[in-house]
């Protein structure tokens, strides 16, 4: 489906804005294609408009119809259509999913317990999966280091038969 950008001009209110700089809309009858602007900071978590949606069917808008993200990484901006049968993917499905993004950056993945400003900079900066606490970190290696050690002793015991 194509449309022309100009015609989404409808401003949005009552967005949420720790997630959305603002937005726009254009409803007709086959549904509404939105325009959005996220934050900065939300922006920051994606590396690369991949991380959103690509071609293969993944990335966290793949289930939206008709995404366009050709100028997310230098305008910040979404546009998606949602058809008018459409009741999970439209601007509160995509509010919602950005939110549960945030909110489960600002968490270990392993103790879900707050991660420290530090620790959001540090797991948003490297290209690290899940989000996780130093506590954890550490834990994690001292697991890797004991069983490489295990797994070494067994290796060098000449003397088992």
């Amino acid at each position: 489906m194509r449309i022309d950008p100009c015609l989404i001009d409808q401003p949005l209110e009552h967005i949420d804005l720790s997630i959305f700089d603002r937005g726009y809309s254009y409803a007709d009858d086959e549904g509404i294609w939105y325009e959005v602007y996220v934050t900065n900071k939300i922006k920051s978590w994606f590396p690369n408009s991949n991380v959103l949606y690509s071609d293969e069917g993944n990335g966290l808008l793949s289930k939206f119809a008709d995404v366009l993200i050709c100028l997310f990484e230098e305008d910040n901006q979404i546009t998606f259509f949602v058809p008018s049968d459409e009741k999970i993917f439209g601007l509160m499905g995509l509010t919602k999913l950005l939110n549960d993004y945030k909110n489960h950056i600002n968490q270990c993945s392993r103790c879900h317990m707050n991660l420290t400003k530090f620790e959001i900079e540090l797991n948003t900066s490297l290209p690290i999966n899940k989000p996780i606490c130093i506590r954890c970190e550490r834990d994690t290696q001292k697991e890797i280091i004991k069983k490489l050690s295990e797994s070494t002793a067994e290796d060098l015991d000449i003397y088992d038969t």
